[in-house]
């Protein structure tokens, strides 16, 4: 919880894998599916809510004034809205992971993890 406001806030990390998990290699592949994937986290988030590019394959993202089971709701978002923005394209298939955990409490332990196909 953050002491000042009172609030609880998470930190995602998002990163994009092969279907099989491993990391895409070919800079063409992320370079192809990285902008649909930040635009379907835009679209998912809340106002209040921030995210950025870490690197080639992953965002990471800020979320205010939420609980645990309420991160799986974001990603279920994200998963939709990437859905849609990807039907009708050509571009490799690829699946989300996740970590997440709450700010202020960020130790190895607290860290939950899974993973979305998105085909």
């Amino acid at each position: 919880m953050l002491e000042r406001s009172g609030q609880s806030a998470y930190l995602m990390m998002c990163w994009v894998t092969d279907k099989q998990g491993h990391r895409i290699e070919q800079r063409g592949q992320v370079a192809q599916v990285m902008p649909q994937v930040g635009e379907a986290i835009h679209s998912a988030l809340r106002r209040g809510d921030i995210y950025t590019r870490a690197e080639d394959d992953r965002f990471l993202i800020l979320l205010m004034g939420i609980n645990r089971e309420n991160c799986s709701i974001v990603i279920q978002r994200i998963d939709e809205c990437y859905t849609a923005l990807r039907r009708g394209s050509r571009g490799p298939a690829v699946t989300l992971h996740y970590k997440m955990a709450p700010v202020g409490d960020m130790s190895p332990q607290q860290w939950k993890s899974g993973s979305v196909n998105w085909g």
